[in-house]
C-alpha cells in the first residue's frame, strides 16, 4: 500500500511566527526555473504576504512537522470593467517527500476554499513550464485566463537615451496608465518596495513605468546555471570586466541584484526601449545587475525592448494566469492584462 494510507494524517493549520524557521528552510530547499535555477532567501516568510492589506497563510503539518505552505492575498481587481473581490494564491510550497500522499492538492484545495469564501474569484500566476502546477490549479477548478512575460534585462551596457525622462510620483504615472483599457487590473495600489516612477516623452508620445525592489520578499539566490553561462561566469571571475563586456553572471550561491520594472506603458516600442535604457542606467549606478521588465502577453512595446540585448543574456520567462470564479462554471479569457507589482 502507498500514498496517504501509509502516511501520517495531514493537519491544515494557520501559520504562526513559530513556523517561520521551518517555512524558510522549506522554501530554500525548493529551487525554481529551468535551466537557470534559483531559490528564495527572504528574512521572514510572511514578508511577501504582509504587502497585502489582508492576507492568510496556511500550513500543512505531518506528525508535527511543517511540510507545506500556501498564502492568500486579498485585494480588489477590475475584471473586464467590473470591480470584484479577488484573492491571489502564492508561496505554494510542499516538501517533495510529502507530495505523493496528496498533501499538495489537499493544501491547495483548502487554501482555495478559504479564498473563495471571501472573494468573487481566486487566481495564481504559474510559470508556463511548470506543468504540474497547471494541473494542480485545474484540480481546484482554475482555468487558463491569460499570460504575462518577464524579460531579464542586463544593465551593464551604456546605451544612448534619446528622449526626456522625469521622475514622478507614482500617482501621476497611474493616472496616465489608467487611460488604457485593461481587462484585468488592480484597483487599490500599495507602494511597499517602490524604488521610483518615471515618465518619458518624445515627438511620438509618452511612456511610463515604475521600478521595484523585491529583495525583502523574494531574495533570489542562484542555485544552478546552464553549462554555457557557468563557463562564462568562471571566465568572468578571472578577467577584468573590461576584458569581457558581458553582464555580470551570478555564480551558484550568489544573491541576484535585480529590480523589477512594472506598470510599463508606451505609445511606441521605440520610446519604451528608451525608457528602459534610462532605468537600466540608473539601476547600474545603484549596483543593480538586472532589471526584470514585466508586461502582458499582447503589449506591443515588449518586442522593442527585447531587441536591446542578446537572447543569450536576456531570457524571457512566461507566466500563465490560472483563475477560478466562485461560480466554477464561469470562464474568462483575458487579452490586455496589467500585472500588479504586488503579484510579483
Amino acid at each position: 500500500m502507498t500514498g496517504r494510507q501509509n502516511a501520517p494524517p495531514i493537519e491544515l493549520d494557520t501559520f504562526t511566527a513559530a513556523d517561520d524557521p521551518a517555512a524558510l528552510a522549506l522554501e530554500r530547499r525548493l529551487t525554481q526555473g529551468d535551466p537557470i535555477r534559483i531559490s528564495f532567501h527572504r528574512q521572514r516568510f510572511a514578508a511577501r504576504a504582509e504587502r497585502f492589506d489582508r492576507h492568510r497563510i496556511v500550513v500543512a503539518r505531518s506528525a508535527g512537522r511543517l511540510v507545506g505552505t500556501c498564502a492568500i492575498g486579498f485585494k480588489r481587481m477590475a475584471v473586464q470593467g467590473r470591480t470584484v473581490a479577488a484573492a491571489m494564491l502564492f508561496d505554494w510550497r510542499v516538501d517533495p517527500a510529502a507530495r505523493r500522499g496528496g498533501t499538495a492538492l489537499e493544501l491547495l484545495r483548502y487554501a482555495g476554499g478559504l479564498a473563495l469564501a471571501e472573494a468573487d474569484l481566486v487566481y495564481s500566476w504559474v510559470l508556463e513550464e511548470n506543468r504540474a502546477s497547471h494541473g494542480s490549479a485545474r484540480f481546484i477548478g482554475a482555468r487558463h485566463a491569460g499570460n504575462f512575460r518577464l524579460l531579464v534585462y542586463p544593465t551593464h551596457r551604456h546605451r544612448h537615451v534619446d528622449c526626456s525622462v522625469e521622475a514622478v510620483e507614482r500617482a501621476v504615472l497611474l493616472a496616465e496608465l489608467r487611460r488604457s483599457e485593461f481587462e484585468f487590473a488592480p484597483v487599490d495600489q500599495r507602494d511597499a518596495g517602490l524604488v521610483g516612477a518615471f515618465l518619458a516623452r518624445d515627438g511620438s508620445g509618452m511612456a511610463g513605468c515604475s521600478v521595484w525592489t523585491m529583495q525583502d520578499v523574494l531574495g533570489e539566490v542562484v542555485e544552478g546555471l546552464p553549462p554555457h553561462l557557468a563557463l562564462l561566469g568562471r571566465l568572468q571571475s578571472r578577467w577584468p570586466v573590461s576584458r569581457l563586456p558581458i553582464p555580470h553572471i551570478p555564480r551558484p550561491g550568489e544573491r541576484v541584484r535585480s529590480w523589477y520594472v512594472c506598470d510599463l506603458f508606451s505609445s511606441t516600442p521605440s520610446l519604451a526601449c528608451q525608457l528602459v535604457r534610462h532605468v537600466a542606467a540608473w539601476a547600474r549606478e545603484s549596483g543593480i545587475d538586472f532589471c526584470n521588465v514585466v508586461g502582458g502577453e499582447r503589449e506591443s512595446w515588449f518586442e522593442g525592448v527585447t531587441r536591446d540585448h542578446w537572447k543569450l543574456f536576456s531570457p524571457i520567462l512566461r507566466y500563465r494566469l490560472m483563475m477560478r470564479w466562485k461560480d466554477a462554471s464561469r470562464a474568462t479569457s483575458l487579452t490586455r492584462i496589467w500585472v500588479d507589482a504586488l503579484d510579483i
